[in-house]
């Protein structure tokens, strides 16, 4: 057993185990410690702590996700796999039973999980740093993420629930259904378009076992991998990561085929609440437009931008006053009482990304929702001037902006108080990019954001890029020619 085989003691790690430091690659800086081993393996630490802390939180990331997914994969990486994988993650590996994993971690007192995303699927969990705790479970991540067993019952089990799930529950979560179907309908079910929640079940039958383990044995590369670690020394998690994650045999990593933006597209869901669910009574919209990679500077603009529209819901548990200040709630919640929702989104990818906004109205008020948005993203392009009657009042102003700054820098900053939130914003970078942002960079970027950059980001977007996705709920006839609409502001609707 691995666990026995591993003790606190990090210098006998070195002893016994991995040696090979000499061949180890580090860089630091300020923020952030990057370790590479022989394998390619990465291991990642925040690189500003003197002392380990009580708590350490830590994580597996691996380059991959649902992206790699296709009907036409030739490793036979087909659609939903990764999602199954997440399920069927911290059970049966080669070293563990089910029964002995659950007990371990159950005996750690911990907190664990795996997430399967579009472009990565991440092994989190935090624990006391105290005895042999640590090691236990990252040995636990270990098993499950390098020597996973998987079971014909097992699949089967997790296919059953995860057909539920998409027949009965997912249908009824708006903020979930749409996103996935404008991402399907965006990238035509390929690269970052192939199912990250299983929407459709009908693809569930075609996964074997044979293809899970294909998916590991071809993405679970060490190359592909990066343990984060937070509240722990560099060095410390060095000798860990390395006696654990160092014998992976190194091969090639296989290559991520590049997304392609399918511009126009929409689709029309029917309502599928639960009885008694006031959610039946609205009809729901998602539009989203593509933006920039994320490595292009505009990005944090983009990031502004959905700071300045923000939106929620137009009932707020504690009381009236939180958030009144965005756009989207100044002009859509706070004008028209039959918006239930308004909000902005922004996913971001390496090559690609996609802003846009949600909103729920109530069913007679149907056919005036895709005018609304479309008023929202124009509203963008076309500031404020207070200078002639032709100004637009609706327009986006230099105040809204600023405040939207530092809204944004507050986000950042607040959820860097959080393991949780640094570990998976450090993991999911490293392995993404190979490095690090700092937060000051960060910081920075931000706050060089002008209200011009605003508008001339809109405007490449939203006016002179390619046309619209759209992803609705509802009766489709009720909602009308939303391109018309759009078209009609000046907004592209390119092909």
């Amino acid at each position: 057993m691995i666990l026995n085989k591993v003790k606190n003691n990090y210098s006998c790690l070195v002893k016994r185990g991995f040696s090979d430091f000499a061949a180890v690659k580090t860089i630091k800086d300020n923020f952030t410690a990057i370790s590479t081993l022989p394998n390619g393996f990465k291991i990642v630490t925040n690189n500003n702590i003197k002392h380990n802390h009580e708590v350490v939180a830590m994580g597996v990331y691996v380059d991959a996700g649902s992206r790699v997914e296709s009907d036409y994969s030739l490793l036979g990486l087909l659609p939903g796999t990764s999602k199954l994988i997440e399920k069927l993650s911290f059970r049966s590996t080669a070293n563990f039973t089910e029964t002995d994993m659950l007990n371990k971690l159950e005996l750690l007192g911990g907190n664990f999980q795996c997430i399967a995303n579009r472009d990565s699927i991440m092994y989190q969990a935090s624990c006391i740093n105290k005895q042999n705790q640590i090691v236990d479970m990252l040995t636990a991540i270990r098993e499950t993420t390098v020597n996973p067993r998987y079971s014909e019952s097992k699949i089967n089990d997790v296919k059953e629930i995860l057909q539920l799930e998409s027949e009965h529950h997912t249908p009824s979560q708006k903020d979930i259904v749409l996103p996935e179907l404008i991402h399907q309908l965006a990238y035509g079910n390929e690269t970052l378009g192939a199912q990250s929640t299983i929407t459709d079940p009908s693809i569930l039958p075609k996964i074997t076992i044979n293809n899970l383990y294909n998916y590991h044995q071809a993405m679970y590369t060490p190359s592909n991998m990066t343990l984060a670690m937070v509240g722990l020394k560099h060095e410390d998690a060095l000798k860990l990561g390395a006696e654990l994650f160092g014998d992976i045999p190194s091969q090639p990593t296989l290559p991520k085929e590049a997304p392609t933006y399918k511009a126009n597209k929409s689709i029309c869901i029917p309502k599928k609440a639960p009885v008694n669910n006031p959610l039946e009574t609205f009809s729901h919209i998602a539009i989203a437009y593509p933006t920039l990679d994320i490595t292009n500077k505009d990005i944090y603009t983009v990031a502004v931008l959905q700071s300045v529209l923000g939106g929620g819901s137009s009932f707020s548990s504690g009381g009236p006053g939180k958030g009144l200040y965005s756009r989207l709630y100044t002009q859509v919640l706070g004008r028209y009482g039959w918006v239930d929702h308004c909000s902005a989104f922004n996913y971001s990818y390496k090559e690609t990304g996609l802003l846009g906004m949600i909103c729920s109205v109530e069913n007679n008020a149907t056919p005036v929702v895709g005018e609304l948005l479309a008023q929202q993203f124009y509203n963008l392009c076309v500031p404020y001037t207070n200078k002639g009657p032709n100004s637009n009042p609706d327009g986006i102003t230099d105040e809204q902006v600023q405040r939207a700054k530092v809204q944004l820098k507050s986000s950042l900053l607040m959820g860097l108080e959080s393991k949780i939130v640094e570990l998976e914003d450090m993991g999911r970078q490293v392995c993404m990019l190979g490095y690090r942002v700092p937060i000051d960079e960060m910081l920075k970027n931000v706050e060089k954001v002008t209200l011009e950059d605003c508008v001339a980001v809109s405007q490449k977007l939203f006016v002179h890029g390619k046309g619209p996705t759209i992803a609705m709920q509802g009766d489709q006839k009720e909602f009308g020619d939303i391109l018309t609409k759009f078209e009609s502001y000046g907004l592209s609707i390119k092909k």
